[in-house]
């Protein structure tokens, strides 16, 4: 199975992992709350979560791009990506140097496209 293991800032995940990790540029009430590691063999993620009172922003990235992605197309910044709505939960996926992330929150569709357009790749 996976190996899971919680690490404590954004620089402990990016030095453990074989891709750069750069946080999303979030609405200033946002904190950083937990990151995970998460090694499966060739494959290997990163999920970050950032808290602001009782709203939760989270954070994936991971060389696994294997799965077609599919919703709506949305710019982001230079690159496409999918943008899927649920209920008040938003998320949006796209791909960067055989790189995948995604970014989901009870954001408004503006603010989690231009935070996820903020992430370098």
């Amino acid at each position: 199975p996976p190996e899971t293991r919680a690490v404590d800032s954004l620089a402990a995940v990016d030095d453990e992992t074989p891709y750069d990790v750069s946080a999303p540029e979030l609405p200033d009430r946002f904190e950083f709350h937990e990151g995970r590691l998460t090694d499966a063999g060739d494959s290997r993620s990163a999920y970050l979560s950032y808290t602001a009172a009782d709203e939760r922003v989270g954070f994936s990235v991971t060389n696994n791009t294997a799965r077609e992605l599919s919703g709506e197309t949305v710019e982001i910044g230079d690159t496409e990506g999918v943008i899927s709505e649920y209920g008040d939960m938003r998320s949006v996926t796209w791909d960067c140097d055989a790189v995948r992330y995604s970014l989901s929150g009870e954001l408004d569709r503006e603010t989690l496209v231009d935070s996820a357009a903020s992430v370098s790749c």
